[in-house]
């Protein structure tokens, strides 16, 4: 064999390796499923503080979470956090949606944020879908990178 048929060979052997290992060893073999497909960790962090200590509260999740599908939850001011797990396919563009109510102390609504997480070709991102707030005097704002979004005051 010639020097650079072996080296195609290795370099195609690296390109099939890195796709299947971050899922490999993360799936159950019994269920029969050993594609190229893993998933990608995203964070919603609550950092609200007093005096306007918000609870976000999850009123929709949709998308292609991971099994099991995350249910509705709250997430309290002051640091709390949530993370989902969103399946991330190499050939495939995956998106998952939740909408946090942004809720006062007596259970009154002062917004609503939108978040999209996605995975394209493995390359996680986070987008705000929507964000709005119904008072004017509510300090409510975020910060967000690819794999996280940080509401804050």
């Amino acid at each position: 064999m010639k020097l650079g048929m072996i080296l195609v060979l290795f370099i195609l052997l690296v390109v099939v390796t890195s796709i299947f290992s971050g899922s490999w060893y993360e799936r159950n073999p019994q269920d029969g499923n050993l594609s190229a497909q893993g998933s990608v960790g995203f964070n919603i962090y609550n950092q609200m503080r007093a005096p306007f200590a918000y609870t976000l509260v999850a009123t929709e999740l949709d998308g292609d979470f991971e099994s099991p599908t995350p249910t509705l939850h709250e997430i309290p001011p002051g640091g709390g956090h949530k993370n989902f797990q969103v399946n991330s396919d190499f050939f495939k563009l995956n998106e998952a949606y939740v909408t946090y109510q942004i809720v006062s102390v007596f259970r009154e609504v002062l917004g609503e944020i939108e978040i999209k997480m996605q995975t394209k070709f493995s390359s996680p991102s986070t987008e705000i879908l929507e964000f709005e707030i119904y008072s004017p005097i509510t300090p409510v704002r975020y910060n967000k990178g690819n794999t996280y979004v940080t509401i804050t005051n």
